[in-house]
Parts: C-alpha cells; sequence; structure tokens
C-alpha cells in the first residue's frame, strides 16, 4: 500500500504525454485500490514530499490544455479518475486544516495551476463517487449534508498527520485514564467526544461525526494496542491494522506519558466483549453471549435495558458461574435472556460493557424495529448506511406488524418467538442481488404505526473468505458445538485465500492466539500475510510456529486495512491418531460405537447419556451410548479445566432430525438418529410442530442415492400411508421443505402439523410415514411415523380400598397397540393446584388395570390425574399446559373423615357439586369410604336397571318396599285442605323391590320414583266408606300401559 516518489518520477519520465501517464500511473493506483478500502491507506514513504511531486507532475501535464480537462475524466477509462482522486484525498490530508481556512477546492485547482470554479467542483467531486463506486471503496453514505464530497474526499484521508498525536493525547489516553476506559467499546468513545469535547480541530470532528463505520473501527484498534501494547517496536506496526504514522504517533505519546496509562491499562484486560445473537438451531429467542471475563472476585451479572415499547427500565441481576484457572478466577461464558431493546448494559463486577443494536433507517429517516440477524453465525447484523445484508437471515419484526419483501423470498412462515421476545415473530429470508423490506406496523416506541421502505444490497457472506486448510482435518462426523474445524496435527496448517480475497489480505498482518489460556496471558504471535504460495485458484499462506504448540483452542486472527473487518477463524488442535466407527446393519445405519487413538490423551469428561472407556496405557478411548434411546450424538466435554471447554460431538447418523422442544430449544442432545413415532392427537396438542432436518449429502449418496435435493435447494419430503399393517404404502403428499444455513450446516424446516392434518382428513389410513424422498419406498429415509391411536384411551382413576395411612388406587385405560409401555408416570394434584404436582412412576410394561399406593390426603376435594412419559425423547418432561387426553379426576379425603357426618346437613346440589356430573368422575365414589356421597349419587343421578340394583343393594328390599309408594301393603292418603278425605291400602301390585318389580323405573332415578310409572297394575281397598265412592272395604284398581296417556282408575262396581 505505497506509492513513493521514485515511482511517480520514474512513470513522468517514461510517459511525458498525459495519456501515457494517467495510464501507467493509473495502473499503479488501480492496483492498491484492490488491497484497500480508504485512499489514505496508500502510504506515502517521503511523507509531503511524495505529495508534491505528484502535485508538480500533474501541474506540468495538463498545461497542455487552456482549462481544466473535465472531459477527460469522464470516460470509461477509470485510469484518470483513479489518479485524480488520489490527488484530491492527499491534498487534503496536507493543506486542509484551520491555517488553510477550512477549504478544499481551491488548494485542489490552484495545485493544478487553474482558478477555482464551483460548478467544476461539483463535477469533480461527482467524479470521485463514481472512482469510489466503481473500486468498491468506502462511499461513507451516511454523509447526506453540508458539502458532502468535500467530507467524502477528506473522510478517506482518514485523521490527518499532523492532528494524529494530538488526537492520541487529548482523546484516546485522556479516556483511557478514566475510570472504566479500558472497558468501552469504539462507539461508546466517539459518542462521548461527539457530547463532550468542545473546540476539536476540524479534521477530527468530520472524523468522528461522519465517519462511520471506518471511525469505531480505527478507535477499536487503538484500544486493542492500547489494551494488548508491551513497548512498541514500529517494525510490527502492521498486526494493529492501522496506518504507520499512527502507530508511530502512539508509541511516541506512550513514551512521552508520564501516568503510565498504558502499563496501568494492561492489567485491566477483563475479556471479550459480550454481543447480541440468534441461532435458531439453538435458542427459541435473540440472546447476548457474554464470553469468559476475568474477575476480581465472585459476584453477579447485572442487566438492565428499556424493552422495546416501554419507558421502564427492566433490571436483572444473575449470579456468575465462576471456574478457577491458574489461581486467577473467570466467569464462564454467559447466554442472558433479555428482550427486544436498542441498548442493554451487561455489569459484570467493575467491568460495564454496553451491547448496542442500532435499528435500521428507512428511505425517509425514520427507524423500523427490525432485527437482523445472520443465518450463517447468528450473530446481530450491524446494517449500515450502504446497507448490505447477507443473503441469507433472519429477520426479527413485531408480531402486529405487516412485512413484505420484494428481491428475495422467505423460506418460512412467520415463527412466534418465546420468553422475554413473546409479540415477536422471526422468518428466514434469501435475498436478492438488492431490494428492499415493506413494513407496515408500529414504530419503535410503539406509540403509533408506520409503513416505511428499507432497501438493501445483498453481500455473500462466505464468498471470498479466507479459511484454514490442512491434510489432517477430522473426518466430517466429529464436530464441535460451536462448529470451529478440528485438526489431528498442526503441522502444515495453512491459510487459503481465493485470487480476490488475497488483494485484500496480502498486506495485512495475521495473529496465532490461544483461547484456552487464562485471559491474562493469551498466547499471541504477530505474523506477516505476505509469504503466499500460488495455488491453481488461489494463495496459500503458511501459519507459523504451529508446528509444536499444544493440544488446545486456537484462533487465526486476519487484520487488514482500515475499512476492513478482522476476521478470526477459530480451530481445534487434538492429537488424534486414528479414528473409526462401528456401525449397525440396519435400513438406515446408526453409530454403536466410536474408536479414538491419541498420541497423548487430553482431558475429557462425559455427558450424561454417553459412556466412554479409556485404556490410558495405549492413549485409547472407546465411546458409546449408555443406552440408545436414539440420540444422534455421543458428546464429550474436552479442555473442561480451561478458559474454553469444548463440547465434542460425534455423530451416530448422516441424517439427524429435531422437533421443537419443551424447552425451546433445538440444542444438539434433542437432535435423533431413528424414526420416532407420534400419535397425531399428540401433534393437536404441541404448541411448535415445527422440525429441523440436516443431512451430510456426500458420505449418504455413497450407500443410498442421496435425497433428492430440487436445484432451488429444496428438500423433497413424502408423506406415505398404510390402510392396516399390512396393505401397501399409498403416496398421500410431498412437500418441498425450505433451507437455510448455519455456519457449514445445511438444514431444512418442515411443520409436521400439515402432514397430521392430512392425516386427519384421511380417515381410513391408520398410520403414515413422512419420509426423505430418495427415489421409492425402499430407499426413502423415514423421519417420524403418524398413528391414529389416542393414548391411553378412556383413561380413569378407581380408589377401591382406603385404609386408615393409604388409598389404594387402580388406574385403567383401553389399551392400544404401540403405546408407549417405559418411562410412564402418573402425575397427581388438586384441582386447581398444577403446583403441587406428585409424580409416581409406573413399572415399565405393566398393563391396565395398575395399582398404585398413595398416602392419604390431608383435606377432601378434587384431585387430578394424568398419565404420560414422563421423560420422552427430550429428556425432560412430556406434560403439557394444554389438557391432555389421558386426564380424569377422583375425589380423595383424608383421615377419620366422614361424609355422613361432615355433609350431613349440606344441600344434596352441594354434596353432588363436587362431582360435577362427570360419569366417569361419579363412577370414581367408593361406596364403603363414601356411603352417604354414594347414596346421594345413586338415588339422585343414577338411571336405569343398576340404579335399582344399587339401591336395593344399599337400602335392602324391606326398606325399599316400605318406601316405594307403589308396593304392597303401602298406604295412601287423598286429603283436601282441611281433612283427610280418603284412605286407600295397596292390596297387590306389579310393582316391588324385586328386580323385576323395579324394571319399570329404568328410565328414571330413584327420586322420580314417586311418580306413577308408564307401566303398573295395581289394587287399592278402601279402608273407610265415602257416599261418592262407596263403603269400605270397596277395591279400586290403578292401571297404565305405555299406549296410555293417563293412568286409569275404576272401582270392582
Amino acid at each position: 500500500m505505497t506509492i513513493s516518489t521514485q515511482t511517480i518520477e520514474k512513470i513522468f519520465q517514461q510517459e511525458k504525454n498525459p495519456d501515457g501517464f494517467f495510464l501507467e500511473l493509473g495502473n499503479v493506483v488501480l492496483e492498491e485500490f484492490t488491497d484497500i478500502k480508504l485512499i489514505g491507506d496508500i502510504e506515502r514513504p517521503e511523507g509531503r514530499n511524495t505529495y508534491e511531486a505528484l502535485k508538480e507532475y500533474l501541474k506540468t501535464l495538463l498545461e497542455y490544455f487552456d482549462r481544466f480537462p473535465l472531459h477527460i475524466f469522464e470516460n470509461e477509462d477509470g485510469h484518470y479518475r483513479a489518479v485524480m482522486s488520489l490527488y484530491f484525498v492527499w491534498t487534503g490530508i496536507f493543506l486542509y486544516g484551520e491555517e488553510q481556512g477550512h477549504e478544499l477546492w481551491p488548494h485542489i485547482f490552484q495545485g493544478l495551476g487553474y482558478g477555482h470554479d464551483p460548478n467544476l467542483s461539483w463535477q469533480c467531486g461527482r467524479l470521485f463517487m463514481k472512482c469510489l463506486r466503481e473500486n468498491d471503496l468506502e462511499s461513507f453514505d451516511n454523509v447526506s449534508s453540508g458539502n458532502v464530497y468535500v467530507t467524502r474526499i477528506l473522510l478517506h484521508g482518514l485523521i490527518p498527520e499532523r492532528y494524529i498525536e494530538r488526537f492520541v493525547r487529548e482523546f484516546l489516553l485522556e479516556s483511557l485514564s478514566e475510570p472504566g476506559g479500558f472497558h468501552k467499546s469504539g462507539h461508546a468513545l466517539i459518542e462521548d467526544w461527539i457530547t463532550q469535547k468542545y473546540l476539536v480541530p476540524k479534521p477530527i470532528e468530520r472524523f468522528l461525526r461522519y465517519g462511520w463505520p471506518v471511525n469505531v473501527q480505527l478507535v477499536e484498534r487503538f484500544l486493542d494496542m492500547a489494551r494488548e501494547w508491551d513497548e512498541g517496536d514500529s517494525s510490527h506496526w502492521r498486526q494493529w491494522g492501522l496506518p504507520k504514522y499512527m502507530v508511530d504517533a502512539f508509541i511516541r505519546c506512550v513514551q512521552g506519558d508520564h501516568n503510565n496509562i498504558i502499563k496501568k491499562g494492561k492489567a485491566s484486560k477483563r475479556g471479550e466483549r459480550a454481543f447480541l445473537v440468534f441461532d435458531y438451531t439453538n435458542q427459541s429467542q435473540p440472546i447476548i453471549v457474554l464470553p469468559s471475563q476475568k474477575l476480581d472476585e465472585e459476584g453477579e451479572i447485572e442487566i438492565s435495558y428499556k424493552k422495546a415499547g416501554e419507558q421502564a427500565t427492566e433490571t436483572k441481576t444473575l449470579r456468575v458461574s465462576t471456574q478457577l484457572v491458574d489461581e486467577s478466577l473467570y466467569s464462564e461464558q454467559q447466554e442472558l435472556q433479555v428482550g427486544p431493546s436498542d441498548y442493554w448494559q451487561i455489569t459484570v463486577g467493575n467491568n460495564m460493557q454496553p451491547v448496542i443494536y442500532n435499528y435500521p433507517e428507512a428511505e425517509s429517516g425514520i427507524k423500523i424495529p427490525l432485527y437482523f440477524f445472520s443465518g450463517n453465525s447468528g450473530k446481530a447484523i450491524k446494517l449500515g448506511p450502504d446497507r448490505r445484508i447477507p443473503e441469507e437471515i433472519i429477520v426479527v419484526y413485531p408480531e402486529d406488524a405487516i412485512l413484505e419483501l420484494s428481491g428475495g423470498t422467505f423460506l418460512s412462515e412467520p415463527i412466534a418467538l418465546q420468553g422475554k421476545w413473546r409479540g415477536w415473530t422471526c422468518a428466514f429470508c434469501n435475498l436478492d442481488e438488492k431490494g428492499d423490506f415493506h413494513y407496515y406496523g408500529p414504530n419503535c416506541s410503539f406509540t403509533t404505526d408506520i409503513e416505511e421502505h428499507l432497501l438493501f444490497r445483498r453481500f455473500d457472506e462466505q464468498a471470498d473468505e479466507p479459511s484454514l486448510f490442512s491434510q489432517h482435518k477430522a473426518p466430517h462426523w466429529m464436530k464441535c458445538n460451536n462448529e470451529m474445524p478440528i485438526f489431528f496435527d498442526p503441522k502444515g496448517l495453512h491459510i487459503y485465500f481465493s485470487n480476490q480475497s488475497y488483494r485484500i489480505w496480502r498486506r495485512g498482518a495475521g495473529r496465532l492466539r490461544r483461547l484456552d489460556l487464562p485471559l491474562g496471558r493469551l498466547e499471541s504471535i504477530p505474523f506477516g500475510l505476505s509469504d503466499a504460495r500460488k495455488m491453481e485458484n488461489g494463495r496459500m499462506v503458511p501459519v507459523p510456529w504451529v508446528d509444536n504448540i499444544e493440544p488446545g483452542v486456537y484462533e487465526v486472527c486476519l487484520r487488514g486495512p482500515i475499512g476492513v473487518e478482522d476476521f478470526k477463524m477459530p480451530f481445534l488442535y487434538l492429537p488424534i491418531l486414528r479414528c473409526e466407527r462401528a456401525l449397525s446393519e440396519e435400513r438406515m445405519p446408526v453409530v454403536k460405537e466410536f474408536l479414538l487413538e491419541f498420541s497423548e490423551m487430553v482431558p475429557m469428561l462425559t455427558f450424561e447419556g454417553t459412556e466412554i472407556l479409556i485404556d490410558s496405557e495405549n492413549c485409547k478411548a472407546m465411546v458409546f451410548l449408555k443406552e440408545d434411546r436414539a440420540d444422534a450424538y455421543c458428546a464429550l466435554k474436552i479442555f473442561h479445566n480451561t478458559a474454553m471447554p469444548i463440547t465434542l460431538l460425534l455423530e451416530r447418523s448422516e441424517i439427524r432430525w429435531v422437533r421443537h422442544s419443551e424447552s425451546g430449544l433445538y440444542d444438539w442432545p434433542y437432535w435423533r438418529a431413528r424414526p420416532e413415532i407420534i400419535p397425531i392427537q399428540r401433534l393437536n396438542e404441541i404448541r411448535d410442530s415445527r422440525a429441523l432436518i440436516e443431512i451430510d449429502p456426500a458420505p449418504l449418496a455413497t450407500f443410498r442415492g442421496g435425497p433428492k435435493v430440487l436445484p432451488s435447494g429444496r428438500l423433497r419430503i413424502v408423506f406415505q400411508g398404510r390402510k392396516n399393517e399390512n396393505a401397501p404404502m399409498d403416496s398421500l403428499m410431498s412437500y418441498e421443505a425450505s433451507k437455510f444455513k448455519r455456519g457449514f450446516r445445511t438444514i431444512w424446516l418442515i411443520d409436521l402439523k400439515q402432514f397430521s392434518d392430512q392425516m386427519m382428513d384421511l380417515q381410513s389410513y391408520q398410520r403414515a410415514d413422512i419420509s426423505i424422498d430418495c427415489g421409492g419406498p425402499e430407499k426413502d429415509i423415514p423421519l417420524f411415523t403418524l398413528l391414529r391411536y389416542p393414548e391411553y384411551e378412556n383413561f380413569r382413576v378407581l380408589s377401591p380400598m382406603v385404609t386408615q395411612n393409604a388409598e389404594k388406587l387402580q388406574i385403567i385405560w383401553d389399551e392400544r397397540p404401540n403405546e408407549p409401555r417405559k418411562n410412564r408416570a402418573l402425575k397427581i394434584y388438586p384441582l386447581g393446584q398444577p403446583d403441587r404436582s406428585t409424580y409416581v412412576p409406573i413399572p415399565d410394561g405393566q398393563k391396565p388395570p395398575i395399582g398404585i399406593s398413595l398416602e392419604r390426603a390431608e383435606e377432601a376435594g378434587q384431585w387430578v390425574a394424568e398419565i404420560d412419559i414422563r421423560h420422552g425423547r427430550f429428556q425432560t418432561s412430556r406434560f403439557h399446559e394444554i389438557p391432555s387426553i389421558a386426564r380424569t379426576r377422583w375425589f380423595r379425603f383424608p383421615k377419620n373423615w366422614c361424609d355422613w357426618v361432615e355433609w350431613a346437613f349440606s344441600p344434596t346440589v352441594e354434596c353432588l357439586g363436587h362431582f360435577d356430573n362427570d360419569e366417569n368422575y361419579l363412577g370414581t365414589i367408593d361406596s364403603q369410604a363414601m356411603p352417604w356421597t354414594y347414596f346421594l349419587h345413586v338415588f339422585h343421578r343414577s338411571i336405569g336397571q343398576e340404579s335399582c340394583k344399587e339401591l336395593r343393594n344399599l337400602l335392602g328390599e324391606k326398606i325399599l318396599n316400605l318406601a316405594l309408594p307403589f308396593s304392597e301393603g303401602s298406604k295412601w292418603e287423598i286429603k283436601s285442605d282441611s281433612r283427610t278425605f280418603l284412605r286407600l291400602l295397596v292390596i297387590s301390585s306389579s310393582v316391588d323391590a324385586t328386580e323385576a318389580g323395579l324394571r319399570c323405573f329404568g328410565g328414571c332415578s330413584p327420586i322420580q320414583w314417586c311418580y306413577i310409572p308408564k307401566q303398573i297394575q295395581m289394587q287399592l281397598q278402601m279402608e273407610q266408606s265415602s257416599r261418592f265412592l262407596g263403603k269400605a272395604g270397596t277395591v279400586w284398581t290403578l292401571q297404565q300401559t305405555l299406549k296410555d296417556k293417563e293412568p286409569l282408575l275404576a272401582s270392582e262396581t
């Protein structure tokens, strides 16, 4: 990034005509532009003399023209514009300032021998902008007011050399001397300087106010240099990613600082900064990740922020999980649950870290409540004025808003977020080269609705990115939870650059740093990138000093010129000599065990569910599952006693899938490698029925023909059903699953509910498979099998025996094939009080009825019982807040409690109100334990022959005969208002307490037996004479049949 006086003079001597000079020097300048984003990054070895030489030669050549030759700079050849743009920027660096009256264009034209022409100035500024865009240089699109062309020219000159020491002393070092200064971000420092500094030189003020995003990056690099400074050596200036004159100025200021600010600040280094991230494969909402921090003492994390649309500040305090490493205290990496905001303040001890998210601005300048996250890394995207967004993103917006996309496609329907982000939704997007989001919904303060357009430009996030390369890379089935590459031998480790990307990085610097050491003594070794070996499609740069590194976690960080973001490539070094897998002999093979052979053992712990057998003498380890429950991974925690423990995942299958867990996560413990059987009734109860599918396409194709991935990138899913066990598979529907990327993984998204809805409509199908289409039923890979049967149908609880200290229950249901028979549990709790739940395990394999013994209840009342699988495929409870199919109730009472005492004077309606007219529930009333309640239930609510039978059993035939008004021996009295008018004796009747005699009451409950039944024949004898009805002893016959509308009463006369 250098153009010297000698280079300019040599070209002038060779090409003394304008065309030749601009062509040759333009080639040199354009070559320099490929490496940089800012023209001011081009070094001038002779300082101002280099600029003076360029100015004099340009002036000499332009004497050929009577007036400024604007026409030659407007042609398609960019050489002229490149040279003149360089001249414009260098003029701003050396001539713009107070002593020159803060003017630029007059100095530009006077230096070339012309007078100042305002109209010509505007046209030159327009050509300068054309040069920036055609060479992909920083265009500072946020500059929208004032003299926009002059401002951009000056910003490309950064902070001029004559002001840089003042900037370091009065701005940087002064801020670092304040408490907490070393922990502030570049953005926060710039905000402080803009609001607090007065009488600031114009070049510095302009750079701070309008130089986004370059100004923030430059200040951040100064901060890195201050935090890691070790007696400055100007020969290594490139490692800081700053121009040499800035590093030299910093050295001079530090050496002249008698307060030793930088030396004191070094000890204050705490760790990486917190950042906002949304990884949909691991989280159900955006979170803030706080990397490991060095602590002075154990303490707490305080998080404070104003939730979007609310005025009150929400503050939350969390206990910090810590670990002691080399006698220093470090916090573990924290995943902080926060709500939507644009500013979160994280405080750990004396360390305060702000996390800032800038809402994107619409074309009108109004900010829109949208969050953009990279689909590749999950990190929040800093959307600058250039509106550049990666190709695959996750966009988060209020659920009340409408978001439309032109110039791209939504890969999924809006997905409701959970937790503190409830009320917001997210969607996966794939963007075209350019387009816009059309937003209609609440503004950022949620006070009114707005309708705005947000234009964007796409950039390829992974194209031309450098990458680490080695012949000793781990196989595809071994990975880290954070997806960093794994190498078995560091020898031969290289950085691969495409030809295009190497032009940017060739004059940058790399740093090899170990991440698992304590933060106070991280190993960091800088190296240059100029020694590259040519390859067929790019360049390879060896990573030095890796031959003898120890096993651990490392990072190669590349730092290029100002305007180019740092690029970090972490990797894991494991000294493995050999690794093998033992596969099962199934249609879709899974790994039974992994064999690892090390050159030296590394610290390892197992996660729950994974078993490891270690042969320390031979440095071998065998890894397998304790119990194969279709888990997709065996998992080990390695380097657990360091500052950066790593979860090592060993894939058991080439294809993996996961359903949304009850905890809202898609994290690795929930992924599965074998088909799952799901009743369609269960899917109707699940809030979120989405599932993710991940495939390793290359190895899968070798033995199965490969899944059908369409040209659009969508995965073809087929739904095939059987009408019975022996029937052939019928194709019911097909579906094209949308995909999104996560790092180097490709993941497809499906919603299981659409398949269950289809099966509900096809009543004749008892089961159906959701499979990946691989070319036919024999090759298709089943993921889920949907069954029609309900789980635990007609579930109920009986309480057959109550002793002094225990209550023995029987639970029964209508058993179905393929019902879960393991890990079952009975969940019981008082009605309306699920927080008092108790779980009673049900023996594996046992069929209903199943006996359960409980302690006596402490008070009388209704209880709820649910049966389900307590530990399902997610290793978490499957009991839902949504009412389960397998739910019932029964009544419990404490010791020495008697219903005939407690409820003796209670109205019948109140007593039976405890049982809610639920026949299944009423059936749980125990006649021995609750005789009074049971009698009321039978007498008032039982219908049919069983009620007759039960009442006869309760009362006996004698009492029942006495109670029946129609039985033989009963006396009827016919009364007027003042006296008994007539007495009748039943001398014979078809109704009695026998089973046959009570049959006429089959359609009513016993309380209704006082009404004359539809079928009856009886004789009544008068016990006294009546002048109207006859003498005493007269016999009357009462008769009614089903044909009669009213009963008939006739005497013998």
